[in-house]
């Protein structure tokens, strides 16, 4: 179990650290962290060594914690992106579509279009 946890928590690891698949560390690791548990306790009720698992245990957690901070770091990019957006893009066609609301020569080119189109559409 010690050795398992090790892999697991070494492949865990080198998961969490790459920017297109780190979500997969999450459950790698949370198993590392589980059978590096399990593998430490049976170590110590067989007097064996128990610094794989113990290492196993500690990165798990490690693959966890930068995972779960790559995350937080993408939820918070993405945030600022649409905020960004909209200040930028959705205010000003906004603005754009009440100005022309209000404006008598857009509503009488929008109602002729809308008739030109109904003629053609009845054709």
């Amino acid at each position: 179990m010690g050795v398992a946890a090790l892999v697991l928590g070494i492949i865990s690891t080198l998961l969490a650290l790459n920017p297109f698949i780190f979500f997969i560390a999450v459950p790698l690791g949370i198993l590392a962290l589980v059978l590096g548990i399990v593998g430490r306790k049976a170590a110590l009720a067989n007097h064996t060594q128990a610094g794989p698992a113990t290492a196993g245990m500690i990165l798990g957690i490690v693959a966890c914690c930068v995972s779960l901070m790559l995350v937080l770091f993408c939820s918070m990019v993405i945030r600022s992106a649409k905020k960004a957006v909209d200040e930028t893009i959705s205010k000003p066609i906004q603005e754009a579509i009440e100005k022309a609301k209000k404006d008598p020569e857009f509503d009488e080119a929008f109602k002729k279009a809308m008739e030109d189109a109904a003629k053609r559409q009845q054709k």
